[in-house]
Parts: C-alpha cells; structure tokens; sequence
C-alpha cells in the first residue's frame, strides 16, 4: 500500500491470499495429523505450491485458445502426413521447379502466423518441403531448414502470440497496434531469408552439408 498504492495493493492481495491459505491449511493439517516438526517446512511447501497453481491458471487461461489451435493442427498435420496428403502436395508444388525453394520459407511463415507454433508449421508444412524438394532435385535438408526458419519469422505476426506478449505487459486490446508495428520487420526479414534459400539451391550449394 505504501510503495505502489491501491493499483499495487489489488495486484498483490489475491497472490497473498492464496499464499496465506496455503500455509495455514498446511501448518493445521500437519501440525494435527502428521508430525508438529515439520509444519513449517510443510506449510510453506503448501503455500510455494498453491501459488504456483495459480499462476499456471491463469497462464492457461490466457493460452487455452492457442494450446486449442496448435492440437488442432498437430491432428491435421497427422492426417496429412498418414494419408499421404502432404506428398501429394508436395508432388504439385513441385512443378514450380526451382523457383519453389523462394516461396518455401513462405510456407513455414504461413504455418506460424497461422498456428503461432513452429512446432505445428514444421508437422503441418515439413512433409510437403521434403517431398517437393525429392521431386525437384533439391536439398530436402534445405527445404526443412527454411521452412523452420521462416516459421521463426512469422512468430511476430501470429495473433495467439501478440494476444500473450499483449497480455503479459498490460496491453490488452492493442495487438493490432503491435502487429502493425512488427510486421513489416517479419516479412523483411522473411524476404531475405526466402533470397538465402533460392540462392543455396542454386549456387551456393556449397554451403549445405552434403551439398
């Protein structure tokens, strides 16, 4: 109350809360039916971990659609890869020959803006790269590369990202504002690493191991 006021009070008082129950619930519970030498270490054992459960509460509370869209897109990325979808895509786009090594990074960005996961992007897009870049004469190991390196370049412009970096600074509401901020950062740089690729596929092979 004194350094930080009311704002500060309301903050802190639902942590002390917890925190002040679970050491009492774990001071009388062990006192009375478990061993008085050790209630101390108990109730602050208690009280350490019924915060915590708080915390992840309400870090779940804030990521639960996020964890729902990349299960969703785990399971659709299983489909794909189990029903040979994602060679079959592949197959098609690699009749863009050597020009498809240009857009694969925009692939794994896709993946990323999309699911805000480039665990997902890779599982979703990673199987169709690899195929696509059999077909075409390629370095599949390049084709994975760039889609998990443009997936990391998509980590700005993903919403379930920008709604928890939002949330987490007290800036709730504003993740357009962000996002008009930083996208233009994400599609450079994805512009110059989209450029990288093409030209490791072409004529710097040489830097690719086993290339």
């Amino acid at each position: 109350m004194i350094l930080d006021g009311r704002r500060g009070l309301r903050q802190v008082w639902p942590a002390a809360l917890v925190a002040g129950l679970g050491f009492g619930a774990g001071q009388f519970v062990c006192s009375n039916f478990f061993a008085e030498q050790l209630t101390d270490l108990v109730a602050a054992t208690t009280a350490t971990g019924a915060t915590a459960l708080r915390c992840y509460g309400q870090a779940f509370q804030q990521i639960r659609w996020a964890v729902l869209t990349i299960s969703c897109v785990l399971a659709l990325s299983y489909v794909m890869n189990l029903s040979g979808m994602a060679i079959s895509l592949g197959t098609w786009l690699a009749g863009l020959g050597s020009v498809f090594a240009l857009l694969s990074g925009f692939l794994g960005w896709f993946g990323v803006a999309l699911t805000g996961s480039d665990t997902s992007s890779n599982a979703l897009f990673g199987g169709m790269q690899i195929a696509a870049a059999h077909r075409i004469g390629i370095s599949p190991l390049l084709m994975a590369a760039t889609n998990s390196t443009g997936g990391v370049q998509g980590k700005a412009a993903a919403m379930q990202n920008l709604a928890i970096a939002a949330g987490a600074v007290g800036l709730p509401g504003k993740e357009g504002d962000i996002l008009r901020k930083v996208i233009g950062w994400s599609l450079a740089l994805l512009a110059v690493f989209c450029v990288l690729a093409f030209l490791q596929s072409t004529v710097l092979t040489w830097t690719i191991p086993g290339g």
